[in-house]
């Protein structure tokens, strides 16, 4: 129970805790999706980067960042006291989630993401081929979540 750590004198891993909570909610949506996905065609749900990106040669040897589906693609804090991440974005067009907003990332290859005392884990989504867009609201902390829409092509 994330509540414990607050009665325990840190407050601040509850914080974390609910966060990260807030943001799998948000996401389950899109998680049910992928399971379904993997049930009726045998996708995979949790993949390696280079199976969405075979052809950069970057991705090959990646084993710190994974990807759900083709879109959203985690770059997590994996050690103790880690205060950075040296993460590869592929060659695609990227969206950064904050707190208020999502934003377009500006660019791709190997960035540093700073701690700073995240309150969303680093992740990253793509827009991709596959017809799958993220909505503008769909890591913005409010009361409904406006999801994962299909797209008609």
């Amino acid at each position: 129970d994330p509540a414990i750590w607050a009665d325990r004198g840190h407050p601040e891993v509850t914080e974390a805790a609910k966060q990260s909570l807030y943001l799998r909610y948000q996401l389950l949506p899109y998680l049910y999706t992928l399971f379904f996905k993997a049930h009726v065609l045998g996708n995979t749900v949790v993949r390696p980067l280079f199976h969405e990106y075979p052809t950069d040669p970057q991705t090959h040897s990646i084993d710190e960042q994974f990807m759900w589906g083709s879109v959203v693609l985690f770059s997590p804090f994996l050690f103790e006291n880690q205060k950075e991440v040296n993460a590869y974005l592929p060659n695609d067009v990227w969206y950064e989630p904050t707190d208020e907003f999502v934003k377009l990332y500006p660019k791709t290859g190997f960035v540093k993401i700073a701690d700073n005392n995240r309150q969303i884990p680093p992740i990253h989504s793509s827009h991709t081929s596959e017809g799958w867009k993220y909505s503008a609201h769909w890591l913005q902390q409010s009361s409904q979540y406006t999801g994962i829409e299909r797209q008609t092509n």
